[in-house]
């Protein structure tokens, strides 16, 4: 039989809201599926806390394989802990990864590359990461690729990863306390992962990221005039994929319904 688990992490000023508005679904997705589920309330790098550089805090993902007891499971499934699984349409997400590899999905295949590339020139121009590669770039690693990690979702798989993961955060976390900008997880599991081939795409139905589906399909609306047809956006995201990933703190107010 394979053995699964679901870690997330709900800690800090957020942790209420997360219980209330995220974290059931997760729990019932992992009950359907029959995985276990841990829900972490700190860190489990003890040197780390609330005034470490929120990129240390985001690697933190990389140590959920580091103890000995997570080598007892074949699948150990991150999920951050501001996303909504649709139960009702979500298949199992181990399904189809073959052995050895990380499944995530990749933010650059969004709709397509092109259009992702354009998302960026008018989102972020500032940036310059209109393309994976620009996005390497901008951020200090020596080459890139065109895809790029999506880091709310990851299926790893301990027996290989383990130390993989352990070594990628040893690497990269004393830059990053001297200010070497790497965007956390997704810059360096991304681009470590993709340099050894351990990449496995999952369906873009894995991880909807809220803000780029707004920005793509709904410019014309703001929260001001339109909270109304705002939430019925969201939920118009939501029922055409798997996970809704409200990502950044964007629009958490159109979940608490009595507003």
């Amino acid at each position: 039989m394979v053995t699964k688990a679901i870690v997330t992490l709900a800690y800090g000023r957020d942790k209420a809201f997360y219980d209330d508005y995220f974290i059931p679904s997760l729990r019932a997705y992992a009950q359907k599926y029959n995985y276990d589920f841990y829900c972490l309330d700190e860190l489990p790098d003890k040197r780390i806390d609330r005034s470490s550089p929120v990129e240390l805090v985001q690697l933190q993902k990389l140590l959920i394989c580091s103890d000995d007891w997570t080598l007892k499971y074949d699948f150990l499934v991150w999920m951050d802990s501001d996303m909504i699984i649709n139960i009702n349409q979500a298949p199992d997400v181990i399904e189809g990864i073959p052995e050895g590899k990380i499944g995530c999905v990749n933010e650059r295949k969004i709709f397509k590359y092109e259009f992702s590339q354009k998302v960026w020139n008018r989102w972020r121009p500032d940036l310059n990461q209109s393309t994976g590669k620009d996005y390497y770039k901008a951020y200090g690693y020596p080459d890139g690729f065109d895809d790029q990690f999506q880091g709310g979702v990851y299926v790893f798989q301990p027996k290989y990863h383990a130390q993989f993961l352990k070594d990628v955060y040893n690497k990269y976390v004393p830059a990053i306390i001297n200010g070497d900008k790497k965007n956390g997880d997704q810059g360096v599991i991304g681009y470590e992962a993709m340099k050894l081939g351990l990449e496995y795409w999952l369906d873009e139905r894995w991880n909807m990221v809220w803000v780029l589906y707004r920005f793509l399909l709904y410019p014309f609306l703001n929260n001001r005039d339109h909270t109304h047809l705002l939430r019925e956006a969201l939920k118009n995201v939501y029922d055409l994929g798997y996970i809704l990933h409200m990502a950044g703190h964007v629009d958490w107010e159109l979940l608490v319904t009595d507003t």
